[in-house]
């Protein structure tokens, strides 16, 4: 199991505006986790809490080799699958919600940079 960070973070309150307070509220205490996103729908889904409440699961390509995984997405019928190379996975500050979940939407799980600070998406 992946262990991860909760981080604060730190936004200007003299600069912030109404899209940037809502952000902040959202991640004033996140986790950096390694998650993979659904080329699909875009739901982002968090590495080592699989299987997923909405019937996603996340799993090794290979047996007993976990540098390489296969998302089944519940978005289709039958599900989407993409594969992820170890290498590939990115790292996000995900919202305590999404954290509980195991998986969330763009704006409750957010790329960070390598100085862990969050980026929006766009």
């Amino acid at each position: 199991m992946t262990v991860g960070r909760e981080i604060p973070t730190h936004v200007s309150s003299e600069s912030e505006t109404s899209a940037q307070s809502a952000l902040t509220n959202t991640f004033m205490h996140c986790f950096l986790r390694n998650c993979v996103e659904c080329p699909n729908c875009l739901t982002r889904y968090l590495v080592a809490f699989s299987p997923y409440g909405n019937g996603s699961y996340l799993v090794p390509a290979f047996a007993g080799v976990s540098d390489e995984y296969i998302l089944y997405c519940s978005c289709g019928r039958p599900p989407v699958s993409s594969r992820w190379r170890c290498n590939e996975l990115k790292r996000y500050a995900v919202s305590k919600v999404a954290h509980d979940r195991g998986y969330g939407t763009s704006a409750e799980i957010v790329p960070v940079d390598h100085s862990y600070g969050i980026r929006r998406s766009r």
